[in-house]
């Protein structure tokens, strides 16, 4: 079965002439303020900042001539908060609401499932352009890789 090309486009990353300023990491610097307020809470509680381990945005790292496939490709997800197990995510969750901090996104390493590439993204590398499907051209610790997979690869 053959997919246009646009369900592609947030999985196969394309290369983006130079003039296309990048920005995906210097907007995710401004992270919402509901992340900025539970890492000013973690820095004088111990017990809440064991509990993550990072924001997504803050986990991968790559050329700067991806930022903005990156961007496409993450979305919003770039913000979410990985904790080790679901109990931690529990606990920060609780926290987040005893102390009104707002809501929050969080994906516990032990239990996020990865994902496969799939034959269709595999297929979609080939077009003009392409350069690979998106976890080719990001760095992270392998300790993440469930995490990442989930993101970047197998929706269309």
């Amino acid at each position: 079965r053959q997919f246009p090309y646009w369900q592609y486009s947030f999985y196969v990353v394309r290369e983006y002439r130079e003039e296309k300023k990048p920005y995906f990491f210097e907007k995710m610097q401004r992270f919402l303020s509901y992340i900025q307020n539970l890492f000013k809470h973690a820095k004088t509680n111990p017990t809440l900042k064991s509990k993550i381990k990072g924001v997504v945005a803050e986990l991968i790292s790559l050329d700067k001539k991806f930022d903005v496939a990156l961007e496409t490709a993450l979305g919003a997800s770039a913000q979410n908060i990985v904790t080790e197990t679901p109990e931690d995510a529990k606990y920060l969750i609780d926290y987040l609401k005893s102390h009104s901090l707002g809501r929050l996104t969080f994906l516990p390493k032990t239990s996020v499932k990865g994902r496969e590439v799939r034959k269709e993204i595999l297929s979609a590398v080939n077009e003009v352009g392409a350069i690979g499907e998106a976890t080719s051209v990001v760095k992270y610790d392998s300790q993440y890789e469930n995490v990442i997979s989930s993101l970047l690869l197998g929706w269309y």
